[in-house]
C-alpha cells in the first residue's frame, strides 16, 4: 500500500537522507567541456561492465586532475538517459573531503537509497516507513544495519542498478573500506564504478574488479584549451593578432598537461594575463609539467598583483583553511570583516564575480552558484602548506565578527529570531568553526597557539558573543549538532570553566583552574561545569574538576543524574566512587535509577549496566518517578525490562504491554504476558487497546494470545477497533482471525472519509470496509464484504480514484451502483475512472451499466476523454453509447471542438470517422 501523498514520501526522503546528488551530478555535468569524454563510453572495458549481469566492478583510476570526476557525470548522464522508462537506475556519490562530517557512512548509504526510490512509491509496510513512524518522535536516526537493509529492498525494486561513486580517495581509509564493503555485497543486480587516485587499494575488498586508466586524451585536451582561450578577452584579442598563435598554445599545453586538464587549465591562467606576444612565448617555453609547480608560478602571481593581492590571499586563505563548504554569502561576510572593528560594513561585501576573478582560477562556485570550493582536491593540499597559520587568521577574524554589535535583528532581545542568517550569514559556520578553532589551540603549542588560547578564554568568558552561535545550534535542529552550543540547559551565568567542560577543552580548563577559577562556579539552579562535562561523557575534565575540589550541584541537577540520564558508563562509575548521591533528583531529571531507565533507542549501550551499578549502590526507585517498565518496553530493551521484571517491578496498568506492541516489540510483549499470567487485573479496556496494537503491527500470534485473555471478559464494541488497525495496515490473515473471533464489521459508520483530503470532516475514523478500501486492499474487501459488511455510494468512488480495479469489480458484484452520484463533487464513478484515464475502470463500469451520458457538456465523459487524448476511452464510450452520441447533439460536438483545442489529433481524426460511419 504506497503512501497517499507525496507529501508523507517526500517527508520521509528528507528524514532519512539529508544528502542530495541530484544538484551536484547536474553542476558537474554542466562544467564539462562539449565534444570531451566520450571516449569513456566507447571503452571496451566500459562496455562489458554496463552490459554485466553478475554485478562487475570498474575502477576508474588517475593522476590529479585528469577528469575523473567530470568522466563520472558523464556515465552518470549516459546510464540515466538510456535507463529512462526501463526498470534500470542509475545512482551516485560525489566524495568530498572537506564534507566528510555531513558525509558519514550513513548518510552516504541513505543518498543513494533517496535516488532509488524517489520515482517508486513508498509502501506504508515497508521498512522505511516503519522506522520513521518509531524512531521520528524520539529524535533518532536508524542504524547503520538497518539503512543497508533498506538500500537492499530499494535495490530488489530494479532489475539492474548501477552505482557511481566518484574521488574514493578523498574520503577517510576506514570508512572508505566500510563504504566499499557494503557496495560491494549488494548483490549481482549492482554494477559498481568508482573514480580515484591510483595511490587508493581497492583489492582487499573487491579483489575481482576491472580497472581502467583515466587520462585526458589529446584531443579532448586540445579541444578543452581552444574553448578556454575564447573565455579570455586579452588572450583572444593576442590570437587574432597573431592567427598562429592558437596552435602554438595547444601543442605546447597539450604537451606539458601530460593527459591532465586541470595543470592545463592552470596553464590558460599563466598565458591569460601576458600583454604581448613575446611575454606568451616565453611562457610557453618554460610551463611546468607538474601540478605543485604550476601552483606556485600561480600563488606567484597573485601575489605580484599589488591591487587585488590581499583579496586573493585572504579569499584562498578563508576558502583552503574552512573546515566545510562555505556558502557565497558567508565568503563575502568574512572577506568584509576589519580587525579590531566593532560593526560590520555590509559596503564592504565584494561581489563574487570580482573574489573569482583575483584568484587566477584557483576558487570555483558550484551548486546553484551558492557554494564556493577550490577548483580539485590537490589545490587544497597544496594550500594546506602554504597557508600554515590559517586557522589562527580565520578564528581571530570569527571572534572579532561574533563581537560585532550590529548582528542582531531590531527585533526585541528575547525575540525567538533575534539574528538573521541573511543579514549575518557568517553565523552558521562560525558555530561550527571556533569549537574545532578552539581544540587546535589546545594541540598547538607555540606562542601563536598561546595568543589564541587567550583570545577563546576571552570569548567563553563573554555570553553575549556566543549567544548567536547558541541561538543558531537551537533554530537549526539536527543541521548543528556542535559541542557545546547545542547544550540545552545553558545556566543563567556561565564561565570560560563551564564553557570549556562542556567542549571537552582540557588544557583550557586546566589553565583556567591553574588561574583560580572555582571548579563550582555555577548557577545553583541549573548545572554546573562539572554536570555538563557528565552530561556529554568528558571523562577527563570530570576526573580533574573532582581533582580540584568539583561537588555535587546543591539545589540543583545532580552530575550523575546527567550521566545516567545520557548513558555516560564511565562518568557513572567515577561518580559512584565518589559517593555521589544515587537517589537524587533535581530539575526536569528523574533520579539516576530512573534516568537508566532507556529512553531512546540510540542509548542501547550501557542501560543494563548502570542499572545494575545503581541497584548495587543502594538506588531505588520513587514510587510518583517514571515508569522504568514502560519506557523500556516501549524501546525495545529486552534485557533491561527483564532485569527490571526481576527485580519487582510490575505492569500494573498494562501501558508496558501496550507500548511494547505499538512499537512493534514482540518478544517484550510476549514476555509480559508470559510473567502475568492473569491479566483480568489491567481490565477489558486496557487488554483491548493491547489487542488493537498488535492488529495494527500485524502480530497474529499476539493478536491470539490477546484474544484468548479477552474471550471470557464482556468486550465493548466487539473488536472493532482492532478490526480498523488490521484493515488500515493491510493484516489480512490478522483481519481474518478477528473476523472468527466475531469481530464486528458494521459498526456504526462515519459521515466523513478520514483519507479524503476534501472532507469537511476528515477527523472522523472511518469503518473498517472503507479504510480497507481506501488504501487498496483488496483481499481485506472481499473477506469484510463477504461478512456482509455495508458499504456505501462513496466508496464506489474512492476505489475508482484509487484505481483499485479488483475493488471496484468486487463492490459491483455485491450490488454497488455504477450510476450513483456522490456528495462530494457530485461525481459519478464513470466521470471519474474518465477523468483519471482508467481504461479498465470505464470498461468495468460500462459494462455493469454505467450512463455513458450522464449529463451536462462541460463535464460529460467524453468531451473530457477527448481532451485528455484518450483513444481508446473515446472509442469504448462511444461503442457503449452510440444512441446517446449522435453526430449532431451538444456532447459529440463539444467533444469533437475540445480535441482540436488541445491539441489531440489522433481522437479528432476518431471523432471525424465515427461522424462518417454514422451518416
Amino acid at each position: 500500500m504506497s503512501l497517499r501523498t507525496d507529501e508523507e514520501k517526500n517527508k520521509i526522503i528528507e528524514w532519512l537522507s539529508p544528502i542530495n546528488f541530484f544538484v551536484r551530478q547536474r553542476d558537474i555535468f554542466h562544467m564539462r567541456q562539449k565534444n570531451t569524454g566520450g571516449w569513456v563510453l566507447e571503452d571496451p572495458r566500459f562496455k562489458t561492465w554496463e552490459a554485466s549481469s553478475t554485478g562487475e566492478i570498474l575502477w576508474c583510476r588517475g593522476m590529479p586532475g585528469a577528469g575523473k570526476t567530470i568522466l563520472a557525470s558523464i556515465v552518470i548522464n549516459h546510464l540515466g538517459s538510456k535507463n529512462q522508462g526501463k526498470n534500470s537506475t542509475v545512482a551516485c556519490v560525489y566524495l568530498n573531503h572537506k564534507e566528510t562530517q555531513t558525509q558519514s557512512l550513513e548518510n552516504l548509504l541513505a543518498g543513494l537509497w533517496r535516488q532509488l526510490v524517489v520515482n517508486k512509491p513508498l509502501s506504508q509496510g515497508s521498512l522505511v516507513w516503519k522506522l520513521y513512524k518509531d524512531y521520528l518522535e524520539m529524535g533518532i536516526r536508524p542504524e547503520i544495519s538497518e539503512i543497508c537493509e533498506m538500500l537492499r529492498c530499494a535495490v530488489d525494486e530494479w532489475s539492474k542498478v548501477y552505482l557511481v561513486v566518484d574521488a574514493l580517495d578523498e574520503y577517510p581509509e576506514d570508512p572508505r573500506m566500510a563504504l566499499l564493503q557494503h557496495l560491494t555485497t549488494m548483490g549481482s543486480k549492482v554494477n559498481l564504478m568508482f573514480t580515484s587516485r591510483p595511490n587508493v587499494n581497492p583489492h582487499i575488498v573487491a579483489p575481482k574488479l576491472v580497472t581502467m586508466e583515466i587520462r585526458g586524451s589529446d584531443e579532448d585536451i586540445q579541444t578543452f584549451v581552444v574553448h578556454r582561450i575564447q573565455g579570455y578577452s586579452r588572450l583572444s584579442l593576442q590570437i587574432k593578432n597573431w592567427p598562429k598563435l592558437q596552435e602554438q598554445i595547444v601543442a605546447k599545453i597539450r604537451g606539458a598537461a601530460g593527459g591532465m586538464f586541470l595543470l592545463a587549465k592552470l596553464h590558460i591562467e599563466s598565458l591569460a594575463i601576458k600583454h604581448n606576444l613575446d611575454s606568451i612565448e616565453q611562457t610557453l617555453e618554460n610551463l611546468p609539467t607538474k601540478l605543485e609547480d604550476a601552483y606556485k608560478d600561480t600563488m606567484d602571481r597573485i601575489r605580484r598583483g599589488e591591487e587585488d593581492k590581499e583579496l586573493a590571499l585572504a579569499t584562498l586563505t578563508w576558502v583552503a583553511k574552512a573546515k566545510r563548504p562555505l556558502t557565497v554569502a558567508e565568503l563575502q561576510d568574512a572577506l568584509a570583516i576589519e580587525p579590531n572593528s566593532n560593526s560590520l560594513n555590509p559596503r564592504r561585501r565584494t561581489d563574487i564575480n570580482i573574489i573569482l576573478g583575483v584568484c587566477a582560477g584557483l576558487v570555483i562556485v558550484a551548486e546553484k552558484g551558492s557554494v564556493v570550493r577550490l577548483v580539485h582536491f590537490t589545490t587544497q593540499t597544496y594550500l594546506d602548506g602554504y597557508f600554515t597559520q590559517g586557522h589562527t587568521y580565520i578564528t581571530r577574524l570569527l571572534l572579532t565578527y561574533l563581537a560585532f554589535n550590529n548582528l542582531e535583528t531590531q527585533n526585541p532581545p528575547r525575540a525567538r529570531y533575534p539574528y538573521d542568517l541573511n543579514r549575518a550569514p557568517l553565523i552558521a559556520y562560525a558555530s561550527h568553526c571556533v569549537y574545532h578553532a578552539a581544540k587546535q589551540s589546545e594541540e598547538q603549542k607555540d606562542e601563536e597557539a598561546k595568543s589564541l588560547r587567550d583570545m577563546i578564554i576571552t570569548f567563553f568568558g563573554k555570553p553575549h558573543q556566543y549567544a548567536p552561535l547558541r541561538w543558531y545550534a537551537r533554530e537549526s535542529g539536527s543541521r548543528s549538532k556542535t559541542q557545546p552550543w547545542d547544550f540545552r540547559d545553558w545556566p543563567t551565568f556561565t564561565s570560560p570553566l563551564w564553557v570549556a567542560a562542556a567542549a571537552n577543552l582540557v588544557d583550557i580548563a586546566r589553565y583556567v583552574l591553574a588561574q583560580g577559577a572555582s571548579p563550582n562556579c555555577t548557577d545553583f539552579e541549573y548545572i554546573s561545569a562539572l554536570g555538563v562535562a557528565s552530561h556529554y561523557g568528558h571523562v577527563e575534565i570530570v576526573e580533574l574538576l573532582l581533582k580540584n575540589g568539583a561537588t555535587a550541584n546543591p539545589g540543583g541537577v545532580s552530575p550523575l543524574q546527567l550521566a545516567c540520564a545520557e548513558r555516560r558508563v564511565d562518568v557513572v562509575r567515577i561518580l559512584l566512587k565518589k559517593r555521589f548521591n544515587v537517589n537524587a533528583a533535581g530539575g526536569r531529571y528523574p533520579s539516576p535509577l530512573e534516568s537508566a531507565a532507556p529512553i531512546g533507542l540510540s542509548w542501547r549501550i550501557g542501560h543494563l549496566e548502570i542499572a545494575q551499578l545503581l541497584r548495587a549502590s543502594g538506588a531505588h526507585r520513587r514510587e510518583n518517578g517514571r515508569k522504568g517498565l514502560r519506557i523500556a518496553s516501549e524501546d525495545g530493551q529486552a534485557e533491561m525490562v527483564s532485569y527490571l521484571l526481576e527485580h519487582g517491578e510490575h505492569d500494573e496498568d498494562g501501558l508496558a504491554l501496550i507500548a511494547a506492541l505499538r512499537r512493534g516489540h514482540v518478544d517484550i510483549a510476549k514476555m509480559l504476558l508470559d510473567r502475568f499470567a492473569d491479566l483480568g487485573g489491567i481490565g477489558c479496556t486496557r487488554l483491548t487497546a493491547a489487542l488493537e496494537a498488535a492488529s495494527r503491527g500485524g502480530h497474529i500470534d499476539m493478536a491470539k494470545m490477546l484474544l484468548d485473555k479477552l474471550a471470557n471478559l464482556p468486550t465493548v464494541g466487539h473488536y472493532s477497533a482492532a478490526l480498523k488497525e488490521a484493515a488500515t495496515y493491510g493484516h489480512t490473515a490478522v483481519v481474518g482471525l478477528l473476523l472468527e473471533s466475531g469481530a464486528e464489521v458494521n459498526d456504526p459508520p462515519p459521515k466523513g472519509l478520514r483519507f479524503n483530503k476534501n472532507s469537511k470532516k476528515q477527523e472522523t475514523v472511518s469503518s473498517s470496509l472503507q479504510e480497507a478500501v481506501g488504501w487498496g486492499h483488496t483481499d481485506i474487501v472481499r473477506l469484510l464484504l463477504g461478512k456482509q459488511a455495508k458499504f456505501d455510494n462513496r466508496l464506489m468512488q474512492v476505489a475508482v480514484k484509487g484505481g483499485f480495479v479488483d475493488i471496484v469489480d468486487s463492490l459491483l458484484k455485491v450490488g454497488a451502483d455504477p450510476n450513483a452520484e456522490v456528495a462530494f463533487g457530485k461525481n459519478t464513478g464513470l466521470e471519474t475512472a474518465v477523468n483519471t484515464g482508467n481504461r479498465h475502470i470505464v470498461q468495468m463500469l460500462l459494462d455493469h451499466g454505467a450512463n455513458p451520458s450522464p449529463r451536462g457538456a462541460s463535464r460529460n465523459p467524453l468531451v473530457v476523454a477527448a481532451r485528455n487524448g484518450d483513444v481508446e476511452i473515446v472509442q469504448l464510450l462511444l461503442q457503449k453509447g452510440a444512441e446517446q452520441y449522435d453526430t449532431g447533439n451538444d456532447h459529440f460536438r463539444n467533444a469533437l471542438r475540445a480535441a482540436k483545442d488541445a491539441g489531440q489529433e489522433a481522437v479528432v481524426d476518431l471523432l471525424r470517422q465515427y461522424e462518417q460511419d454514422m451518416t
